[in-house]
């Protein structure tokens, strides 16, 4: 990503989820260009996460608990971009009262990602990035909303403009990222139902499973790789939406496919 020009010195940006995956892909962008970065996770510390954070500050964050959102945005001073990749993460232990309240308290927007924005805002509105500060989401912070409301994606859409008109108010920015489907990639690409024993001679086992195991294995590698290129696309426009090039964007919903983005 060198030769996209941002320069995100002296800006603070917050990934949550940002651990792993598309969050982590996020993050590293961030701080390629300069920003000082912060990554959240419900781990204790960042070393139980298999990733390489270095460069990442790491904090603790329950986003299903209202007193760890109070807690971090009380401890965090500076905020001009807030990426949220966290997925709805119910704890293991929920169950009964516990999980009602999980869900009641993310409806009435104490809890999610939408919950860490709001409080966020008072930050973000004083970024001195041209355009205001921003609020990018993913498609995981979608399931938050879709906790106690399923969503199609014209909703979603509608619900990206509303935050939207709120935050502008604020003078802060509020766009999100959609992931796609690649268009190019066939639906079943191995017959995966196909029985290899009903093949007749006697190495029908061994040539069947084994061209099975390796079709599988050749899937796995390709999905492996269209997911890093849908991650450092997602990475590409989360650096423009923040930017002061998109100073006017706001409650947008940009569609990404590994490739190609279009709002």
């Amino acid at each position: 990503m060198g030769d996209l020009g941002y320069d995100y010195s002296g800006c603070h940006v917050v990934v949550t989820g940002g651990s792993r995956g598309v969050g982590l892909a996020i993050a590293r962008a961030f701080a390629e260009f300069g920003a000082d970065v912060t990554v959240t996770g419900t781990h204790f510390v960042a070393a139980y996460y298999s990733a390489d954070l270095t460069g990442l500050s790491y904090r603790q964050l329950e986003l299903s608990d209202p007193d760890q959102i109070r807690a971090f945005v009380q401890h965090t001073p500076q905020v001009d971009v807030l990426v949220n990749a966290a997925s709805a993460r119910l704890p293991g232990s929920a169950v009964g009262s516990e999980r009602d309240f999980v869900l009641q308290a993310t409806q009435l927007g104490l809890a999610g990602t939408l919950a860490l924005a709001t409080k966020l805002r008072g930050r973000l509105a004083s970024s001195r990035i041209r355009g205001g500060g921003s609020v990018i989401e993913l498609p995981a912070a979608r399931r938050w909303h879709e906790l106690y409301a399923p969503l199609t994606p014209a909703q979603h859409a509608a619900d990206v403009r509303r935050h939207a008109a709120a935050f502008a108010h604020h003078g802060v920015r509020f766009n999100a990222i959609n992931a796609l489907p690649h268009l190019d990639q066939p639906a079943t690409p191995t017959n995966l139902c196909q029985d290899p024993l009903s093949q007749q001679g006697p190495s029908a086992w061994g040539s069947g499973f084994g061209g099975t195991v390796t079709a599988l294995a050749g899937n796995s590698r390709t999905r492996a790789r269209e997911q890093e290129r849908l991650d450092t696309e997602m990475a590409a426009v989360s650096l423009f939406l923040a930017s002061s090039g998109a100073a006017g964007l706001t409650g947008q919903t940009v569609d990404v496919h590994g490739g190609i983005g279009q709002i």
